[in-house]
């Protein structure tokens, strides 16, 4: 039974949930918001069709939108997701994928040395993507402040400042706990 919910832990609620859907629910809703004019008659048309359709479409959704973002996010330096730097033979992603592969085949690794190694990855997405989530709420803010009344538009701004600033904490998150990864797994694979 421990196993279940340390697998649910893990996996599911950390990687996925959290590290995806959140962030790119956030994501979603500041965009729903910016583009649609009475974002309440969107959510009222929401709950008129079945529960589990809504939270699926909704899933599937937010998880797209932050698995597009963490691309971007990589592909402008923002995130790093591929902690091993390319050699002669393969490119970063390649190194790294082929890295995680060696080590999910290793017998010799415990099950909680690679759920170690999973949660410094886990980390590494998840404060990269809800980084992203910030800027792209900062700049649906900015947005909303340019077409704002003078008075909300100084309220507007300071918030994006204050999402700017976080986001570019979370970056430093994400390198650091990628950082951190990258140091376990070096101690991984020493000779033993």
């Amino acid at each position: 039974m421990s196993s279940f919910f340390d697998s649910l832990y893990s996996q599911f609620l950390l990687r996925d949930l959290l590290a995806k859907v959140v962030p790119g629910f956030i994501s979603l809703a500041a965009i729903s918001v910016l583009l649609v004019r009475h974002p309440l008659e969107l959510v009222e048309r929401l709950s008129r069709v079945h529960t589990l359709v809504t939270l699926g479409t909704l899933y599937g959704i937010s998880f797209m939108i932050a698995m597009l973002f963490q691309f971007v996010g990589e592909r402008l330096g923002l995130l790093v997701i591929f902690i091993w730097r390319e050699n002669e033979e393969l490119d970063a992603r390649q190194d790294s994928l082929e890295h995680a592969q060696n080590f999910l085949r290793d017998k010799g690794l415990t099950d909680n040395i690679l759920r170690q190694r999973e949660r410094f990855a886990i980390l590494k997405e998840m404060s990269g993507n809800f980084g992203m989530s910030m800027l792209v709420v900062a700049v649906t803010a900015f947005a909303r402040a340019l077409a704002s009344r003078p008075s909300a538009q100084a309220v507007l701004l300071m918030a994006v400042l204050v999402l700017i600033g976080i986001a570019f904490l979370l970056f430093r998150q994400n390198r650091h706990h990628a950082q951190e990864q990258l140091i376990w797994e070096r101690h991984l694979i020493e000779p033993r």
